[in-house]
């Protein structure tokens, strides 16, 4: 997946991402998504602190120039992006900024501030943004945190800052992740804490708290999309990490949470039936919720361990191998003979010719946390 994503799906002659590739042609293209661009921002930097860790050459020939190429690809997208943002003119919290809707081409929401912020996190930790550089961090992290609304619900649109449905599944789970891997990224890294706010890191949790109160009844009192389950127990798995042990209440209120999204995706139509055949005749849309729910349930792995839940570790880990397997078969669907995709995800099944940078995205995220499990 890491030689897919830089050898396939970067046009070297602008260092940006293809969105989609074509096994059949031999072709990758361009494709105007602008929050899927952000996250094959964010999901290359995870390429590459596999690429890091693993310490072999990961079966990759040239891997210092592919994970170069990877590394300009992650900096060009969120520079593009970051090209005069826009002020978030809301009372509640001073200099808050969104994308620029004239680079992005569509409404700005939360969903797109988020997944520049998450690459941005996990360039900085590589070393490929320096403290000194000119991202808006600090603004467009405050940008999220003035969408909050006094139930705890993150508006969703900066330009209907009440309209907290639209998108819920996905923009509120994707802003809180970022917030707190902000947050972590500030208070691990005494270098970078010193160009950002003080105030914007004491905002985060408390704003998060209020958040829990508000997406928690929420995921009790109504039947939802998969989604939310996957990005809402991301987020909180995070924020499990930074709530004092003093708090222990609140904790555990956390990890149940958690622990009951992942479950729930255990319980999904895909989870369900795909992994019990081990194939899938709908390659593209199991892959994708299959490869984002193994994102999530390694999370709620690793809650379970700190809790010493050993019933609920065992289950996540049964799971976690299935999908593993799953996403090796679905890797196979390509032809030994195509001069692009292989190692990608997504191609085969009914009338599916094309592989989307996204689903590739997932499933190497899933798997670089499984790696480091």
């Amino acid at each position: 997946m890491t030689r897919y994503f830089g050898q396939d799906m970067v046009d070297s002659s602008s260092n940006r991402f293809y969105y989609y590739s074509y096994p059949s042609r031999g072709e990758s293209e361009h494709f105007h998504f602008p929050i899927r661009d952000l996250a094959a921002a964010w999901d290359a930097t995870k390429a590459l602190d596999f690429s890091f860790s693993a310490q072999t050459d990961c079966g990759i020939h040239n891997l210092r120039a592919l994970q170069y190429q990877l590394a300009d690809a992650t900096r060009a997208t969120v520079e593009f992006y970051c090209e005069s943002p826009n002020p978030v003119v809301l009372s509640k919290i001073d200099g808050g900024t969104c994308l620029n809707e004239d680079v992005l081409r569509e409404e700005a929401t939360i969903g797109h501030s988020a997944l520049l912020l998450l690459a941005w996190s996990g360039a900085s930790r590589l070393g490929i943004f320096l403290p000194d550089e000119p991202i808006p961090i600090d603004s467009l992290t405050k940008g999220i945190l003035a969408m909050q609304l006094e139930s705890g619900a993150f508006g969703c649109t900066f330009k209907n800052p009440n309209e907290y449905l639209k998108g819920i599944e996905f923009f509120p789970g994707e802003a809180m992740l970022a917030l707190m891997h902000v947050y972590d990224f500030i208070s691990r890294d005494t270098k970078t804490s010193h160009s950002l706010d003080t105030a914007v890191k004491e905002s985060i949790l408390p704003a998060m708290e209020r958040a829990f109160k508000f997406y928690s009844r929420h995921y009790e009192e109504n039947e939802l999309d998969v989604n939310y389950n996957i990005w809402q127990a991301q987020a909180f798995a995070k924020y499990y990490d930074a709530i004092s042990d003093s708090s222990s209440a609140h904790k555990d209120a956390v990890s149940k949470y958690v622990l009951d999204l992942c479950h729930g995706i255990c319980q999904s139509k895909s989870w369900k039936y795909q992994l019990a055949r081990g194939s899938s005749f709908y390659v593209n849309l199991e892959t994708i919720e299959i490869g984002c729910g193994l994102d999530a349930l390694v999370e709620g792995m690793r809650i379970a361990q700190a809790l010493q839940d050993d019933h609920t570790v065992t289950k996540f880990r049964i799971q976690a191998s299935n999908a593993a397997r799953f996403v090796a078969w679905v890797q196979d669907q390509v032809p030994q003979d195509s001069l692009v995709g292989h190692g990608g995800l997504g191609y085969g099944g009914i009338q599916v010719l094309e592989q989307r940078l996204d689903v590739t995205g997932h499933g190497l995220s899933a798997m670089n946390k499984l790696h480091k499990w």
